[in-house]
């Protein structure tokens, strides 16, 4: 996300150039709470201890007492949590369905030239329609969005593709220079999302919301919904909660405080977000510490930490369905992105949405190609371990099956990087 730095180094450049409108946080004060995660992550070993299963993890489990309905060989899941039929006491009982599972797109639209824009969305779409993707998830910010909308809309419906928005919310300045107000933002959000058009809508807020801003999330929730009462709302928290805030020691009403102190992530589900909780799992921001365990520590922290949370979010009625957003950038290990699609979007059945500044670079979008292929040959589906998905497909194809997805199986699969 435009809030989330690439390189997590004390001294780079870790916030990208805001769009007109839309301040951003500290670049060196979240430079300084990536090193700070990545040393903890070190706490994290990628293969934890196991714990008993509906089938055995060969890789690592979830907290002891989760349940789990199929595992992964490398990564035990969170439990698939349904949508509950009304949670949301400000919306109607009914609400728009989620979209497919699948590997959906983030771009982010201000990086593509504006004079170029349109043409380059649509020959986007194109590829990815062609290349078995579900949808864009075009990102911007409240003010911006709403007008953009429609146009971006058609150019990806066009292509065949799922059209669906997400919007930055850590801004604090109107166009004007006023301040921008939760309520505001809500109202902006559901124009969007209350369009039949959009399949679904994200929250992408982040450091500004840690500290006092509950009653914001909910005045926001309760703006948007008031706009866009069915819509299909999802957010896109960091993998570690903790990092955010903790649990109450003694919980709330929801309207008081909630269940948790900090990040406004049971607020939010409140009024706001009825769809997929898509965490933000960054594990290319902590290569470089931790090399070829970085995804396995990431998605074991993710687990850990958010498994801490989720008695008390299902005690309050606000347990939504947990999916991941990846980067599209910064990947060099084939094999764990396309585990990831396979595990997220077919074996759990909920999405992996790919965050790209503006579009997935090459290693990235050929993994999420692979992923989705696989899915296509009926070799990757719901109840099937990634990693066994990948051995019945290499076996299949001829190739050396290792259960692990390199260059030799994506040339087997008739997909090259940067192809």
């Amino acid at each position: 996300m435009p809030n989330d730095p690439q390189n997590p180094s004390p001294s780079a450049s870790v916030d990208p150039p805001a769009p007109s409108g839309d301040e951003q946080p500290d670049a060196a004060a979240a430079a300084r709470t990536l090193d700070a995660l990545s040393a903890a992550l070190t706490s994290v070993p990628p293969t934890p201890q196991r714990v008993t299963l509906v089938a055995p993890s060969s890789r690592f489990a979830s907290a002891p007492g989760a349940t789990i309905a199929p595992p992964s060989t490398r990564f035990a899941s969170a439990p698939f949590v349904p949508n509950p039929s009304a949670p949301i006491a400000s919306a109607t009982p009914e609400f728009n369905p989620p979209p497919p599972p699948g590997v959906y797109v983030q771009v982010w639209i201000a990086r593509l030239p504006k004079s170029t824009r349109e043409r380059d969305l649509g020959a986007f779409a194109s590829k990815a329609k062609r290349d078995g993707l579900h949808g864009i998830v075009v990102h911007g910010f409240p003010r911006g969005l709403p007008v953009a909308w429609p146009t971006l809309a058609r150019i990806v419906e066009a292509e065949g593709l799922l059209p669906l928005a997400s919007f930055g919310l850590d801004g604090t300045k109107d166009d004007d220079g006023t301040p921008l107000t939760a309520v505001e933002k809500g109202e902006c959000v559901g124009a969007v999302a209350a369009d039949p058009r959009c399949r679904g809508a994200y929250l992408d807020a982040e450091g500004r919301w840690d500290q006092g801003k509950e009653q914001d999330a909910l005045a926001f929730g309760e703006a948007m919904r008031k706009v866009a009462p069915r819509a299909w709302v999802g957010d896109q928290p960091w993998f570690a909660i903790d990092v955010h805030g903790e649990l109450a020691r003694t919980a709330l009403p929801n309207d008081r405080g909630g269940v948790f102190r900090g990040f406004p992530v049971d607020e939010f589900a409140v009024k706001a977000v009825n769809g997929d909780r898509a965490r933000q799992a960054y594990w290319a921001n902590f290569v470089r510490q931790h090399g070829g365990d970085a995804y396995e520590r990431v998605i074991a922290r993710m687990e850990r930490d958010w498994a801490k949370i989720r008695p008390a979010m299902q005690s309050r009625g606000l347990a939504r369905t947990e999916a991941v957003t990846i980067q599209g950038y910064g990947h060099d290990r084939v094999g764990d992105v396309v585990h990831c699609v396979l595990d997220w979007a077919f074996n759990r059945q909920t999405r992996v949405v790919a965050w790209s500044e503006p579009l997935p670079q090459p290693v990235a979008y050929a993994a999420l190609v692979a992923g989705e292929r696989l899915a296509a040959l009926g070799f990757a589906g719901p109840g099937v371990d990634p990693e066994q998905a990948v051995r019945a497909a290499q076996a299949s194809l001829g190739v050396h099956v290792d259960g692990v997805v390199g260059r030799e199986t994506l040339r087997a699969l008739n997909i090259s990087i940067g192809g």
